[in-house]
């Protein structure tokens, strides 16, 4: 009988936390020469009243321009794990790590076509804030060398 009523605490408990996850969608524009204007999906996670783990993926979209005299687009992608320390009632700080893709693409010429890319992690530092269903940010992303601007709604949550 306490094995049974130890599951079904932990589903139940399980089943609150669910709910308090909130799933947003965000706009995103970037200070970085390689990316500009993105749009991504997130995922927040309550850890307790002050802390939460959000997790997000921005889609930068394709920049042209000229790399070494051949024309082309940069594509860029992100993925970032943030915890947010809320530090005033509506204000919280944000610390984590994000992994950023870029590749250049070129499509022909007398070279033939060629797409190199890279990818790397690195490190998210920044401020944010909650307006209701409503948020914006401003981080530092290390690997796009770069401000993050991101304004959104989010979904669900209490």
């Amino acid at each position: 009988m306490k094995k049974l009523l130890v599951v079904a605490a932990v589903i139940f408990s399980a089943a609150a936390a669910q709910a308090q996850v909130k799933f947003g969608i965000e706009g995103d524009f970037s200070s970085s020469s390689i990316a500009t204007i993105g749009f991504g999906a997130n995922a927040e996670f309550p850890m307790s009243d002050a802390i939460s783990i959000q997790a997000s993926f921005i889609y930068f979209l394709p920049k042209t321009e000229d790399q070494f005299g051949l024309p082309g687009k940069w594509q860029t992608f992100a993925i970032n794990g943030d915890v947010h320390y809320t530090f005033a009632e509506k204000f919280y700080g944000i610390g984590g790590l994000s992994y950023v893709n870029t590749s250049y693409n070129y499509d022909g010429g007398s070279l033939g076509a060629f797409s190199p890319s890279a990818g790397g992690i690195g490190l998210n530092l920044g401020v944010g804030g909650n307006f209701g269903g409503l948020f914006a940010e401003a981080k530092y992303n290390t690997q796009l060398s770069g401000l993050l601007a991101t304004v959104g709604y989010k979904f669900g949550g209490n």
